[in-house]
């Protein structure tokens, strides 16, 4: 077991301990499956708790008593290299003090202790997007005397992005556009796409996949697009979302990496895309959905995936279908690999505001 951060009056613990301490559900035990332990995101009910993945999931607890281990563990993301270490970074905010915590392959549970005694909201947010590592949840475990509480009274709105690494926020903490990706530049707690949600009061649901498209992915491959992976719990999994979670909002901001190395075919993208249209329609028929261009095109493809979105709006003939431009990047410097950086994503996330509040159903 280690120390990882101490601040004010609240002591935060990662580590291992003896298996038996958890398995025997010691006096304490929630599961995650209470309905008191709010899950915001994709999580999949399992015998050991709730598999989830995509960037921005969420738990929030609200407790009394001095102290709450949550019982988290760490995944592989479907393409971590076996020869890498296996860390996944989080924000921890317990009573509006935030930190930002690693899971290792080793971790079992996340201590916050020496709290005082009295109520508690803990919330836990996935920085990272799936292809740095999964979680599991199982859990949690107060003090012998404390209490569960109900949840706090959760924003009436809800929204959903489906994205690419803009959306993730790779980089967005890097210094310049030279610094290569790594997880701990990535924070989906300063994107665009979060940014926005919470300016709107908006619970916030994210499926984003750095490299991915609509048509064709960065590395010019055409299966496991960023439709294909939409329509599951994580990308790891087969099993296909429910679509439980109803948005009134869907924002699709795809495209970047299908016009990366050249023009996609005119055809082949609006066709994808607009099946993509189709299928957000088809799984919340009361939804608004904004299709955006992202801040990293600039110049001719700029104007070209513009008139490709449009085209494909004009033929999905639909009622609440918008499209939105973000601004172009460049001018407030960049994050890592030319991504857009923190100041970029305040600005996109303010425009965009603005729009979703106008349209809001």
């Amino acid at each position: 077991m280690k120390l990882l951060l101490l601040f004010g009056a609240m002591l935060i613990i990662l580590g291992c301990q003896s298996q038996h301490a958890h398995d025997d559900k010691p006096s304490g035990y929630f599961s995650a499956r209470d309905p008191r332990l709010v899950c915001t995101g994709r999580f999949l009910d399992l015998e050991n708790g709730k598999q989830f993945a995509w960037s921005g999931s969420r738990i929030d607890v609200r407790f009394s008593g001095t102290s709450c281990d949550l019982l988290l563990r760490c995944l592989p993301g479907v393409e971590h290299l076996p020869f890498l270490p296996l860390v996944d970074y989080y924000l921890l905010i317990v009573d509006g003090q935030e930190s930002v915590i690693t899971i290792g392959a080793d971790t079992e549970f996340v201590r916050v202790d020496s709290l005082a005694s009295g109520e508690h909201q803990l919330t836990l947010f996935k920085r990272t997007e799936a292809l740095v590592a999964e979680g599991i949840f199982s859990g949690v475990i107060l003090d012998p005397d404390a209490a569960l509480l109900p949840p706090s009274k959760l924003p009436a709105r809800n929204i959903e992005f489906i994205g690419n690494s803009i959306t993730c926020g790779y980089g967005n903490e890097g210094e310049s556009a030279s610094c290569p990706f790594s997880p701990e530049t990535e924070n989906a707690w300063l994107t665009y796409s979060h940014l926005a949600a919470q300016s709107l009061d908006a619970r916030y649901v994210s499926v984003c996949y750095s490299g991915k498209g609509v048509f064709q992915n960065y590395d010019k491959t055409r299966t496991e697009t960023m439709p294909d992976l939409w329509s599951r719990y994580s990308p790891s999994l087969e099993n296909t979302w429910d679509y439980s979670w109803i948005p009134e909002v869907v924002v699709i901001n795809l495209g970047t990496n299908d016009f990366a190395h050249r023009v996609p075919d005119r055809k082949s993208f609006i066709e994808a895309y607009l099946d993509l249209i189709k299928r957000v329609r088809a799984s919340y028929p009361g939804a608004s959905i904004v299709c955006l261009t992202g801040s990293m095109m600039s110049g001719k493809r700029l104007i070209t995936i513009q008139a490709y979105l449009d085209e494909a709006v004009k033929a999905a003939n639909m009622p609440r279908l918008y499209r939105f431009d973000l601004s172009t990047q460049g001018a407030l410097g960049y994050g890592c690999s030319s991504h857009p950086n923190v100041a970029q994503h305040q600005k996109n996330a303010a425009e965009l505001s603005v729009f979703l509040e106008e349209i809001w159903p």
